[in-house]
Parts: C-alpha cells; structure tokens; sequence
C-alpha cells in the first residue's frame, strides 16, 4: 500500500511540479526502480516512514509553488500533519530531515521573506496537537520513556555504536546506485538538464534545487550516522525519479528513428551483459565459495539473465510499432522492457532464500502441538504469530529489543540459562520417578549456529527433531532440540 500512494503521489506532485507528462514518467520510474520495488514487498515500516517523510516534503514544496494563499495553506496543513504522523512513527528523524532540507533550501536562495508566508505558526501549532499528547501520556505512565526514547533510540543511536550497526562513511552511495538501477544511468543525464533548465524557467530550477537537496541532504544525513540500513535511504527515490522524469519531459524533440543505441542504454547493456553472465554462473560460483544455491534458484536466474535484455529489444521494436519518432523511446524502453522482469521477480521470491519460521511453526503444530517450547538465546519474531499460541514463548538468556522493557517488568516468561537448566534437570528427574508416564517432551528453538554450543551445555536434550542440514527446502536458521523419551528402568 505504501508503494502505490507513494507511485500516486509521484505523479500527481509531478505534474503539478512540472507537466503531465513529468507526473507520468516519473510515477512509471518510481514503479520500475529495483530498490522501490523491492520494498514495497517487505513487510516493515520503513517504506510507510518513506512515504510519510516525502509526502511532507512534497507539501512544503506545494506550499512553495502555490499561487494562492488558500493552497498555500492547505499544503502546509498537510506537510505539518504529515510530518507529525511520521514522527509519531519512527521519531524525530522525520522532524530534523526535513527542516534541514528546508532550511538548505531557503540559505540557497535567500528566501527568508518566504516564510512568513508559509503559515508556520499555525502549522507548528497543529503539528504540536498531534505530536505531544501520545509522548506526554507516555512520558507521565513510564518516567524512563524521556532517556530511552529521546536519549538513547534518538541521539543516542544516531551519535554513537549502541546498536551495532555501523557501515562506513560511503556505505550509502554505493547503495543509492544500485538501488536506482536501471534508471541510474540517466542519473548524469538529469543532472545535466538541471542546469540546461535554468536559462528556461527559474521556477523549474528552484524545484531543482529543492529535490537535489532532498536527495543529497538525506544521503548526508545517515552517512553520518553510527546506525545504517539499507532502508534509511528510500526517501530519496521519489525525488530522484521526479528529477528523471523531469530530464525526458525537457528532452529535445527527435526527428528520425536511430539504429544505434544512445550512451545510457548502451551502459545499461555492458551492464545487462556482465550480469547475465554472473547469473547464468551463479550456480558454479557459489559451490566454489561454498554458499550452495538452492537447485530450485539455478534456472529462475537464467530467465533473469534473459529478461535483462527487454528494455534493449524494445528499443529496437519501438520504430515498428509508432510512425513517428519521440524523445520518449528510451524510457518507454526501459519502462515496458523492465516491467516483466520486476513480474518474474515477485513471483521467483518464493524460490529465494529467506529467513522465515513458518515452516518450523507448521512441523510444531502439526507434530507437537501441546508441547511446552522455549527459545533459546534467541527470539524468532515471527514464530510466536506463527504458532498461534495463548501463552508467550519462554526466552532462555535472550533480551536484544527487549531490554529497556525487562529492565522494568518481572517476567515469568524470561529466564536465566542457570533457571533453564535447573528446571531441565528437575523434570528429567521427575519424569524418571514416575512409574507409567515417560518423560514429557520438552522442545527447544535453537540457532543452527549455536547448536553445538546448546548441545555440549544440555546434553539431556541433543534429540534433533527439525532443522537439519538435510532439509534443504528449509528457509530458516533454527532447529528444534527436545528432550529424549526416558521411561523408567
């Protein structure tokens, strides 16, 4: 859902930013670029987050083209309520990033004046009533909220390594290209049109300069930060694909068909070659690095290697099919030849390797159902929904994300591995006392990497009941240790 309000409001900002067809093409962009595309299949909330933070930013920019005082405040209403939403998300990121684009904005063209025409006061007052009454309810049942949410989760892990998930300084550059792909080779096509449009219309370079703020702003921003993830840049493919798409609409007008193919599609085939043939020997190059590809992937990434050359072809079909020639041929191209590739993709994810739990879930409910299970030194998100159980799942000396709440919670639910043990051996014992039931089957979730380690810890239960290297349409990292049946002797 987040994927196609976003693709819609693409278009329309495109083609009240720029034309219609601006607003077309750039909206078909945002739909064919990989990295979009990708997350609009994962369930997270960082593409809602995206959604929410350009949106606002879009209404800033709304605010700023608008010709009347009405739409001007409208939009501005719009960019406060949907900045406070998106703060009420994932925090203050999604103040401070478009404040500081904004104010870059405004340093670059001297536009100070500007602001007292963009309603602020009564902006900031509504992005207040929706902000400050959840973080004041919160802040008066929990007094630690202000220095774990603000202090630690914000600045906290912004500033420093607290959560582990440090990447060098350019981690997101290389990310940003390839995400873009394909579209990233008209990436110094648009930049260069920017300028071209300058001398045309000093409205369309201020719009420019605001979406190339947007994106480089954004880039700096997290490259900075101590925390990175992939995700944390996908507020720039909206404004890249504008940029693009603006770059076509400008284009000059083309009077006869041409055979050779233009510099940026004649990239996109040195590119489409070389990863044709890594697709096509992918199989032989993960057994010699020892990554095993699952056998059911070897013939999906040969039909890849094959639909990379779509956009190529329909380049070349394009002259038979319209009479007349049009500058729009390259991004038809890329449009229509990419799209049955982004098909085939969604529909070969079933094939690709992904940590899930569903299947250790269904081995469970149908083979163990009332047996107790614990996890140990690890929690698999999805395999409490999975099993659809009453109760919660014991954790065996594992807090990860839920450390600030055990911190303050007694939970009967989370133990000590010294607790686990103890208990283990006390029902083992119980069970050989008793002279008609044998031992009741206890079940233990484990990392496949850490089951040596829980082996050699808890001999009692080495009885591997799921997860072996055998199972190779398995798509998970744990296993299932129990207890073995012990009838008394």
């Amino acid at each position: 859902m987040s994927g196609v309000l976003g693709i819609l409001a693409t278009y329309g900002f495109g083609r009240f930013l720029y034309s219609r067809t601006t607003g077309i093409l750039s909206s078909l962009i945002l739909l064919t670029t990989y990295m979009y595309f990708a997350f609009s299949h994962i369930i997270t909330i960082d593409p809602f987050f995206s959604l929410l933070i350009s949106a606002s930013l879009l209404c800033v920019l709304g605010a700023l083209k608008s010709s009347s005082a009405l739409s001007c405040r409208l939009f501005m209403y719009g960019a406060a309520s949907i900045c406070a939403l998106a703060v009420l998300t994932k925090g203050l990121v999604a103040f401070f990033l478009p404040g500081l684009i904004i104010f870059l904005w405004v340093c670059f063209f001297s536009q100070w004046r500007r602001l007292k025409n963009l309603f602020l006061l009564s902006s900031g007052f509504i992005f207040i009533i929706i902000v400050l009454p959840w973080h004041i309810l919160v802040a008066m049942k929990n007094p630690e909220f202000f220095d774990f949410y603000i202090i630690q989760e914000q600045f906290l892990r912004y500033f420093t390594p607290i959560h582990r998930r440090s990447q060098p300084f350019w981690f997101f550059l290389p990310v940003f290209l390839v995400g873009l792909f394909p579209w990233v080779i008209y990436l110094p096509q648009s930049l260069l049109r920017i300028w071209q449009r300058k001398t045309l219309d000093r409205s369309y370079f201020s719009t420019d300069i605001f979406l190339l703020f947007w994106i480089g702003a954004t880039l700096l921003f997290f490259s900075f930060s101590h925390s990175k993830l992939i995700p944390y840049i996908l507020p720039v493919m909206i404004p890249t694909s504008l940029l693009i798409g603006a770059s076509f609409s400008f284009a000059p007008k083309v009077h006869r068909f041409s055979f050779f193919l233009p510099a940026p599609l004649l990239i996109y085939s040195c590119l489409a070659f070389v990863i044709s043939i890594l697709l096509c020997g992918a199989s032989s190059f993960s057994n010699a690095v020892s990554l095993h590809l699952p056998p059911d992937l070897v013939l999906p990434l040969k039909i890849c290697s094959l639909f990379l050359w779509g956009p190529v072809i329909v380049y070349y079909l394009l002259p038979f099919i319209f009479s007349k020639p049009s500058s729009k041929r390259q991004p038809i191209s890329l449009i229509v030849g990419t799209i049955p590739l982004l098909i085939f993709l969604s529909f070969m994810a079933r094939f690709i390797p992904y940590n899930t739990s569903a299947n250790l879930a269904h081995f469970i409910n149908t083979s163990l159902p009332n047996t107790p299970i614990y996890l140990y030194h690890t929690y698999p998100q999805d395999l409490p929904v999975y099993l659809n159980r009453s109760t919660p799942l014991p954790v065996v000396e594992w807090k990860g994300e839920l450390n600030f709440g055990t911190q303050h919670t007694v939970s009967p639910w989370m133990m000590t591995d010294a607790f686990f043990s103890s208990m283990l051996t006390a029902a083992i014992s119980q069970a050989k006392c008793d002279p008609i039931a044998p031992l009741p089957l206890l079940c233990v979730v484990v990392k496949k990497a850490a089951q040596p380690e829980f082996v050699r810890k808890h001999p009692q239960c080495a009885l591997m009941l799921y997860g072996s290297m055998s199972q190779t349409s398995d798509q998970s990292d744990y296993c299932l240790m129990c207890t073995e049946p012990a009838y008394p002797t």
